[in-house]
């Protein structure tokens, strides 16, 4: 997690029109972003509901679309066209230092998904292997009184 905080740093550092306001404005956004997921959370724990962030995501997202784009249309175009620079620019210059910052933290995030991965994989792996020695154990426990009560009722 460490080297992906740094890969975004190096991202954010390397920047050509870098704003201190507007990387304020983007970490709050990511904290109450994080407080909307982990209370939602404790929401649909609380009720007995077991989703994911990501799955419960999937359910709530079109709900916000809807609401977000009545502000949108009510709010945000009006002032759009009083100004009138309502337009794109994607011709933003990318530095060789945004450059490594972004893939640096791309690959240590495919990495980092990769274990967690191969780790939720073994704790199933080991998870099933238990399973089945504890199946085994109870036939041999069956097999064992199977026999043992053919022999008492050979004698």
């Amino acid at each position: 997690m460490v080297s992906i905080l740094l890969g975004v740093a190096i991202a954010a550092y390397g920047e050509a029109r870098f704003d201190v306001w507007g990387a304020i404005l983007r970490l709050g956004a990511v904290a109450f972003e994080a407080t909307r997921v982990v209370l939602s959370q404790i929401l649909q724990t609380s009720q007995g509901v077991q989703l994911n962030p990501i799955t419960s995501l999937y359910y709530v997202a079109s709900c916000c679309l809807v609401s977000l784009s009545v502000a949108l249309l009510f709010v945000e175009f009006p002032i759009l066209r009083e100004k009138s620079g309502f337009h794109f620019d994607f011709r933003d210059t990318v530095t060789p230092v945004n450059l490594i910052g972004h893939t640096a933290a791309f690959i240590d995030g495919a990495c980092y998904n990769n274990s967690k991965l191969q780790a939720l994989e073994a704790k199933d792996l080991q998870k099933a292997f238990h399973v089945h020695e504890e199946e085994s154990g109870k036939l041999l426990k069956l097999e064992g009184k199977s026999i043992g009560k053919k022999g008492e009722s050979q004698d």
